[in-house]
């Protein structure tokens, strides 16, 4: 039987979330969600304040959304959070020293679910993959 790709495209990113998040809590990152390095930690560059209404365009998500994920990851030790300074109706963040740690640790996962996912499903079928879904999504295929 075959499955809506809808359905498909959903279970394969669902699959690959999982993967990832799994090889985070495994690197000591359990508390860290491959949405926060989506939305929010891949934006940020060490050493290098943003403003929290500036991630809002850069993410795609709601001020909402962005609000909750930056309060997460300061709980969480990763982001130290104070008020701008040109605005103090404004917040800045700025990644801690394990936030820049993070970031390493979701792109060694991106990396190591793809060298998985190659060596269970064959680099044919990968490259295909991707070249569809690039095509799909107006990317240009990595070469």
């Amino acid at each position: 039987m075959r499955y809506p790709l809808g359905a498909l495209l959903a279970q394969a990113h669902a699959r690959f979330v999982a993967d990832c998040e799994s090889r985070l809590a495994d690197a000591g990152y359990p508390d860290v969600a491959i949405s926060h390095g989506t939305n929010i930690l891949r934006h940020l560059s060490p050493g290098t304040p943003m403003r929290v209404a500036d991630l809002v365009p850069r993410s795609g998500v709601t001020k909402q959304a962005i609000s909750q994920q930056v309060a997460y990851l300061a709980e969480h030790g990763y982001l130290a959070v104070s008020p701008d300074e040109r605005d103090r109706r404004s917040r800045v963040v700025l990644l801690t020293e394990r936030g820049v740690a993070s970031r390493r640790a979701v792109r060694q996962a991106f990396v190591e679910v793809h060298r998985a996912w190659r060596e269970s499903y064959g680099e044919n079928r990968m490259r295909e993959l991707f070249d569809t879904l690039a095509a799909i999504t107006e990317f240009e295929p990595a070469s």
